[in-house]
């Protein structure tokens, strides 16, 4: 195996590692990368993960460890296939990348070379992941969990065995690979339950399909029936549908000539109703235009409108002119008035910039003076002028040029001088610095040789050991030598070994007996089917037979009261009973049926002339209710219920109306008495009536009291038009409405009555009919319930009896073909006998091997004490050993503290000499820091005050800059020209505004002339429009007359309405007599044609459709379905017996083994062995068998759970032992195991009996060619004990190189 990037080994590893026959010893320190190997070998055989690997990132090696982004991991494994022993290399690929946050794991894909048996070549494949996860262990010849819970167990997983119950669970599941089968089992066993649960619908279905057989026919009959008696209605229906044809025609004719004159009678009064409002409109008109009337023509007055348009258009023309001319004014002196304000801003903006103009002025004249008095020797003398200013401010500049390059100096002139004293500083701390370093070294060397000298001391006091002690141990291991010598022959003078042998041989004995009895089951096992098969039918039989009693039992009351019997005799006798009643009550139901289908029919009948019948009633209801709507919603009154009412409801409209039209002509005649008065009492100054002449005021108060009353006059005229109106609307409308009264009193006196007494008779009927059909419902229903309940017992009593005895009386022929082919004869022997026998010669094999046991207990007991004799004699030369060395250590530690008094001497005298000389250089150091100090405090002062000048000055200059930057601006803007332009324009400005004022008050009179001319032209044109509709209400209303007295001409062409009326109301009975015959018949059609369509529609249905070939497949499907249950429960009875056998003999297996390898290993008597208990749960019949593990312990009588009870070493070697019986079993064609550290927590005694163990492992399958153990150790003298010349020629020790990457090194074993 070679490995590469994994954990610590280097992604560079060059290394491999070959594991030899029979043992591979792997040595190393904790840490070196011993258990690596074991996860890399996992790893490349299952695809697993270590644990604790998170998911991969831990496992391949670190990349910030290699100094690398992404590191590439491989393992490469190659092994021989068990069976063609060909070679086969597994490579697995990994991925480790290091990313910003996080590091990214990966399985690359893989490769699997294997040797190709056609051309005798290698090839290779790659695999996926998941693939070569099950390639890989079906090379191998081991299943997956054989592989990670046997071979490879990690360190951190070997103590499985002694886990919680469901991970041991989970763990020996897999190994047994209990879940496969348990899976078969079940799905066996539910396979089962299902057809056995379709055979009982299969029989409930073939019931059903019977019974629909049975239906489907009675159907088909009826159908027929119903079909020829339909014929025969619809002949009578075609033949009273003429009849109806002719009568139809008739009736329309006369229907048509009464609706021709209704109406005309209508159109008549629509007639006379409007020629009354139009006559009243030309009245009001008249009165209306009674001095306004025009003696020109129709078309000078249309004329008049067309020249009034177009007046009225060039006047809202000029009109509209002047708007927009107003319009534009506005907008201009709007304009003006924001020009106004623009300049009025500008103007006050202006000012002030002059204002401050003036104000810098002063400013800046006073802040020149200012500089001027302080630097009156360094500047020039002020004037008034501007180029006096100019050189002024330049001879400004230049002192600050100077001032600076002054300040600048000074700095340069103190950072020389503080620089040679910081140089003369640094050299002193220098020698300091090296004379310190050199004092702390020599006071470190001191004190460390003062630290050893005390250890050496103490040293000295614990060895304490002379001559004498060691003579001492001398003579004990010599004693100790002797009495091992005295015990080991003692131990061979003893029998002991001797009655073992004896029962050795009996055991041997004890299964040569056991093969012979396994060989005549194998004889046997050749008709083991046929056996088994027997066995499984008698048990069958059994079961049948107790299944038939007890279906028996539970039923058998309710079989004899329902059957009519008073006791049974036989199977057969109940069956023949039962198919008797099921035909009795069969036909009893077809006899109620048919009874029900023909009152169904007769309702049927019924049920249609009642419809028709209420089908007639309702219309006719329908009709009087909207005639009643239609007088409520015209009328608007309460509703009469005959002609007079009406004829009384009329005149009172006709006399209501009389009264405003006398009102109206009254009214109407005082207007015009009391303005002819008023006229001619203002004409003659008298009084109309008596003639009296008016004197002083009399005249004016008769002529004031006329015309109150006078004006008073057009309200109440108006008044009583609108009543006169209504009134007449009145009129018209119960004119209109005659017919409709006259409709609705027949409706309501003749045809409701009649209809009304039709339905009820009809009505009857049916309830008579619907009476009759509850009474043979009920007996029908009681007759179902009969019939179900006969089915229900068939369904769980007769049927399962029934086929249960047939089974029993098949199984009974099946066991006597099945002993005669087999030749079986009752003194035969069977597979069950012989396998008691085999039990229990076992049985006494065992008591040997527990005598064997207590033997070799014995004999382990005094080989223990021999070793334990032996252990203390090692103890004792051990304590040899270690008192010479310790002599020894005593006198190089005497020389070793006589070197170190003279090394203490000597550092000594050096730190005083090195304290002597630093003492004169501090003092220097102090005196030069103290000089610097006082010459950067003179520095910072001289600095300060030139710096302060330098800015002030600055300063100074700055401001004076700015204002005349600001005075320079102003002049070159022309700031004060601006502001008499801006004066100027102001004043010209409010001159406009004034123009403007007198421009719209000009306009706004023009346009109050133009709408005073509008509104006289409207007065007339209102004139001439109301002579013009007066006009032309005039015409309509001759055009009304003339209309009327047409229609009247017409409506006395046509006869007499009386006589109409009666012939038309016999025609229409004749016709109501034959459309009740014809519903009635047609309701009867309707019935069968109902029944029809329902009858072929349930014969359509799924499951009356090919029912005879549905029946035939149902009674196959049934058979075959009990013979696939018999063959289920075959296999399932087979598989569970063989998993049976398959896992006690197993289990028995690993038990001897851990018990055998127990006694062998453990060296002390509190336990005697360990075994794996299997406990049973589920195994009810049916059920499917599951185990529960559990590890004990045995001391004497008592059983023990080890786990929680065992200690830690107890716990190692029972795992490992439980994982040696293991891969003694199950790892036959792959014997490979792998031990990581096997002696974590043992004793020496129980490693060293491990280590023997291990060895008569190894010799007893030296010889198996795929045997193979890898053992992983830090434990050197356990590695002595096994790694023998015999087993192995090297071993491999795994260590750490510089750059802490594992390395393996293939060592000699020194052949100790």
């Amino acid at each position: 195996m070679l490995i590469k990037g994994i954990r610590s080994f280097s992604p560079e590893n060059v290394d491999a590692i070959e594991f030899h026959r029979p043992l591979t010893l792997i040595v190393g320190e904790n840490g070196a990368g011993k258990t690596t190997i074991i996860e890399c070998l996992k790893m490349a055989c299952t695809g697993d993960l270590p644990p604790n690997a998170r998911s991969g990132q831990t496992f391949v090696h670190d990349p910030k460890v290699a100094g690398e982004t992404e590191v590439k991991a491989q393992i490469k494994l190659r092994f021989l296939t068990p069976t063609a022993r060909k070679p086969v290399v597994c490579v697995r690929n990994l991925r480790l990348v290091q990313k910003a946050s996080k590091m990214e794991y990966k399985a690359l894909e893989g490769l699997i070379q294997t040797w190709n048996e056609k051309t005798d070549k290698p090839e290779a494949l790659s695999h996926r992941c998941a693939d070569m996860d099950k390639a890989v262990p079906a090379l191998m010849g081991v299943s997956k969990a054989v592989l990670d819970s046997v071979i490879f167990v990690h360190q951190d997983e070997a103590n499985w065995p002694l886990s919680d119950p469901s991970t041991l669970k989970k763990k020996f599941d897999e190994i047994f690979s209990a879940t496969r089968y348990t899976k078969a089992l079940e799905a066996l066993r539910k396979l089962k339950l299902e057809h056995n649960q379709k055979s009982k619908e299969m029989v409930l279905m073939l019931q059903t399909i019977e019974s629909h057989k049975t239906h489907a026919e009675k159907l088909m009959a009826s159908v027929t029936e119903d079909k020829h008696q339909s014929q025969s209605i619809e002949g009578e229906i075609r033949e009273l549908e003429a009849l109806i044809v002719e009568k139809e025609k008739k009736v329309q004719d006369l229907q048509g000539k009464m609706n021709r004159i209704k109406e005309y009678a209508i159109e008549i009064s629509n007639l006379e109703a409007r020629i009354e409002v139009t006559s009243n409109q030309c009245s009001v008109f008249a009165t209306k235009l009674q001095d306004k009337l025009l003696d020109e023509s129709t078309e000078q007055l249309q004329s008049f409108q067309l020249q009034h348009m177009a007046n009225m258009r060039q006047l809202e023309e000029d009109k509209s002119n002047l708007l927009e001319q107003m319009h534009s004014l506005s907008l201009d002196e709007e304009a003006l008035r924001e020009q106004f304000n623009r300049e009025t801003k500008q103007q006050g903006k202006l000012m002030a910039e002059a204002d401050a103009h003036a104000k810098n002025v002063k400013k800046a004249q006073a802040l020149m003076r200012s500089i001027k008095a302080a630097h009156s020797d360094l500047l020039p003398d002020l004037d008034s002028n501007e180029e006096s200013t100019t050189e002024f401010m330049a001879s400004c500049q230049r002192l600050l040029a100077s001032m600076k390059s002054e300040l600048l100096n000074l700095k340069e002139q103190h950072r020389i001088e503080e620089d040679e004293c910081q140089v003369q500083v640094g050299n002193i701390a220098k020698q300091i610095a090296l004379l310190e370093e050199s004092k702390r070294s020599k006071e470190g060397s001191l004190a460390e040789c003062n630290t050893r000298h005390v250890e050496i001391e103490k040293e000295l006091e614990t060895l304490t050991c002379s001559q004498t002690n060691i003579a001492e141990l001398e003579a004990r291991e010599a004693a100790s030598r002797l009495a091992l010598v005295e015990k080991k022959e003692h131990l061979n003078a003893d029998d002991m070994d001797s009655e073992l042998q004896t029962v050795s041989s009996n055991i041997e004995k004890s299964r040569s007996c056991i093969s012979s009895l396994r060989r005549e089951r194998e004889s046997l096992a050749t008709l083991s089917t046929h056996l088994s098969r027997l066995q499984f039918k008698e048990e069958e039989r059994g079961l049948k037979i107790e299944k038939r009693n007890t279906l028996l039992s539970k039923h058998e009351e309710e079989l004899l009261q329902l059957l009519g019997l008073d006791c049974y005799k036989g199977i057969d006798s109940i069956a023949e009973k039962s198919q008797a009643t099921h035909e009795i009550l069969a036909r009893e139901k077809t006899a109620h049926l048919e009874q029900l289908q023909s009152l169904q029919q007769s309702r049927g009948i019924f049920q249609g002339r009642l419809d028709a019948a209420c089908q007639a009633l309702s219309s006719i209801e329908d009709e009087i209710k909207k005639c009643q709507e239609a007088l409520a919603n015209a009328s608007k009154l309460a509703q009469p219920t005959g002609a007079p009412e009406f004829e009384q409801l009329l005149a009172l409209a006709e006399e209501e109306k009389r009264m405003p039209q006398q009102e109206v002509s009254k009214l109407e005649a005082m207007s015009t008495v009391y303005q002819t008065f008023a006229t001619e009492a203002s004409e003659h100054h008298r009084c109309p009536v008596c003639h009296h002449q008016f004197s002083g005021g009399e005249e004016s108060l008769f002529c004031d009291r006329v015309q109150k009353l006078t004006s008073t006059f057009p309200d109440a005229i108006n008044e009583q038009r609108e009543k006169l109106y209504k009134a007449e609307q009145q009129v018209s409308t119960f004119k209109k409405l005659k017919p409709v009264w006259t409709r609705l009193e027949l409706l309501t006196e003749q045809e409701l009555p009649e209809k009304a007494s039709l339905v009820k008779m009809l009505q009857a009927d049916v309830q008579r009919i619907d009476s009759s059909l509850e009474a043979a419902t009920a007996e029908s229903a009681f007759v179902e319930h009969k019939l179900q309940q006969l089915l229900k017992l068939n369904d769980h009593a007769v049927v399962p009896i029934t086929g249960l005895t047939h089974d029993i009386s098949l199984i009974d022929l099946e066991i006597a073909t099945i002993k005669q082919s087999c030749n079986i004869t009752d003194e035969s022997k069977s597979l069950y006998e012989v396998d008691k026998e085999i039990e229990k010669t076992e049985a006494d094999c065992f008591a040997l091997e527990k005598r064997k046991e207590i033997l070799t207990k014995v004999i382990s007991a005094k080989r223990s004490e021999i070793f334990s004799m032996e252990n203390a004699w090692r103890t004792l030369q051990e304590e040899i050993f270690k008192a010479r060395r310790m002599q020894e250590n005593v006198l190089s530690l005497q020389h070793e503290r006589e070197q170190m008094i003279e090394s203490q001497d000597t550092l000594q005298l050096q730190v005083k000499m090195v304290r002597a000389q630093l003492e004169p250089l501090y003092h220097q150091q102090n005196e030069l820091v103290a000089k610097r100090a006082e010459l950067r405090e003179s520095f910072t002062q001289q600095e300060e005050c030139v710096t302060a000048k330098y800015h002030g000055f600055q300063r100074e200059l700055e401001t004076l800059d700015g204002i005349q930057q600001l005075l320079a601006e102003y002049t070159e803007q022309g700031r004060a020209e601006k502001l008499a332009r801006t004066l100027k324009a102001l004043s010209r400005t409010r001159e406009l505004q004034q123009d403007h004022a007198n421009s719209m008050e000009s306009c706004r009179n023009a346009i109050q002339d133009v709408e005073a001319q509008m509104s006289k032209l409207q007065t007339r044109k209102a004139n001439i429009d109301d002579n013009l509709q007066y006009r032309m209400i005039q015409n309509t209303l001759q055009k009304f007359q003339s209309e009327m007295q047409e229609l009247s001409l017409q409506r006395d062409t046509i006869a007499d309405a009386a006589c109409l009326e009666k012939t038309a109301e016999c025609e229409s009975k004749e016709l109501s007599l034959l459309r009740d015959k014809q519903q009635m018949l047609k309701g009867s059609l309707s019935t069968y044609a109902q029944q029809i369509v329902s009858k072929e529609k349930e014969l359509r249905a799924k499951e009356y459709r090919d029912v005879h070939g549905r029946h035939r497949t149902a009674t196959i499907e049934l058979e075959t379905n009990k013979m696939a249950v018999q063959d289920l429960e075959r296999y399932y009875v087979a598989l569970d017996k063989a998993l049976l056998t398959f896992h006690r003999s197993r289990m028995e297996e690993v038990n001897k083994i851990i018990r055998e390898l127990w006694q062998k290993t453990y060296r002390n008597q509190d336990i005697d062995y360990v075994q794996i208990k299997a406990d049973t749960e589920n195994a009810k019949s049916g059920s499917t068998r599951s185990y529960n593990y559990r590890v004990v312990m045995r001391s004497g009588d008592a059983e023990l759970d080890m786990r929680g009870r065992c200690s830690a070493g107890q716990k190692v070697l029972a795992c490992l032992i439980i994982r040696l019986a293991l891969a003694e079993v199950f790892c036959l064609n792959c014997g490979i195991l792998a031990l990581d550290e096997p002696t974590t927590n043992l004793d020496p005694a129980n490693s060293q009996s491990l280590a023997q163990s291990l060895h008569q492992l190894m010799e007893q399958r030296r010889n198996q060619d795929s045997f193979q153990l890898i053992v992983i150790t830090h434990d050197e003298q356990f590695a002595h004990m096994i790694g023998k010349r015999e087993h192995a020629e090297t071993y491999y020790r795994i260590s750490k190189d510089e750059y802490q990457h594992s390395k393996i090194r293939e060592q000699l074993v020194d052949g100790s």
